[in-house]
């Protein structure tokens, strides 16, 4: 969760700089570009470690709400290596939303785990 955080926090802080500091907040920038560094390296430590933690759970891959969040896990990964090396078209808004899926696949995994949700 906590690396997921991490990488969603790249496109927050730069929207927040954007529109409420109008990109003039050097915290902001500075904090906006370390990220960008350690963005490819901490999403695919995401894959890694969302792969060891469905295995290790379950002693195997078994179709249940967390295998739908790595599913998406290993889709953003694909389009953030791919996109940029074969320059796809809207790789970006495709990365982004999938993100956005990411994170509420991530919540009801975590809800339905925590809580037994029957949904």
């Amino acid at each position: 969760m906590l690396l997921a955080t991490l990488q969603v926090s790249m496109y927050l802080v730069r929207r927040i700089n954007k529109h409420l500091f109008k990109n003039k907040n050097e915290a902001l920038l500075k904090a906006a570009k370390l990220i960008k560094k350690i963005h490819p390296y901490s999403g695919a430590l995401l894959v890694v470690t969302a792969t060891v933690h469905g295995y290790m759970l379950l002693g195997g891959f078994r179709l249940h709400s967390g295998y739908f969040a790595w599913l998406i896990i290993l889709t953003l990964g694909f389009y953030g290596w791919a996109g940029p090396k074969y320059k796809l078209q809207n790789w970006v808004k495709i990365h982004r939303i999938l993100a956005l899926a990411l994170v509420v696949a991530v919540f009801y995994h975590v809800l339905k785990m925590k809580f037994l949700i029957l949904i």
